[in-house]
């Protein structure tokens, strides 16, 4: 997973094409970013909310 792949995809389609990886996926790619200082942090902490809300919606839907 690249920035590009994270800045431009949904998060359905992020964990519909990485499964239950994608969260922690782009944890690490946030990490990476913050760590040297690149711009796209802010999209990618943005991007991370939306999987995590994605995921968290399909979980209420599962019980």
């Amino acid at each position: 997973m690249t920035y590009r792949d994270v800045l431009t995809m949904s998060g359905s389609d992020l964990i519909a094409l990485y499964g239950v990886k994608a969260e922690q996926m782009i944890i690490d790619l946030l990490i990476m970013a913050l760590k040297s200082g690149e711009d796209e942090a802010n999209g990618i902490e943005q991007k991370l909310l939306q999987v995590q809300r994605e995921v968290w919606r399909r979980g209420r839907r599962m019980s």
